[in-house]
């Protein structure tokens, strides 16, 4: 089975970011980190899809990034 990963710029305009805000979003979202807590250089669909998940909380929702550490996890 093909698994499709990105760079941090492929993501970064795939899902209509500047690289810098991806890049301190790695910082601050352990889930976009490897397990071993080191900065990933692939991503695949599922990163892709909690990216355009914060995106949302924080562009469409305004919560900010201390929001979405205290408050539960929305549903849509």
């Amino acid at each position: 089975m093909y698994s499709q990963t990105f760079s941090l710029d492929e993501l970064s305009r795939r899902c209509d970011l500047a690289s810098y805000i991806l890049s301190y979003w790695q910082m601050q979202f352990p889930q976009l980190r490897n397990a071993d807590g080191s900065l990933k250089s692939a991503f695949t669909i599922n990163d892709e899809a909690l990216v355009m998940r914060i995106k949302k909380l924080l562009y469409v929702d305004h919560l900010t990034i201390c929001h979405l550490y205290t408050s539960p996890s929305p549903r849509d």
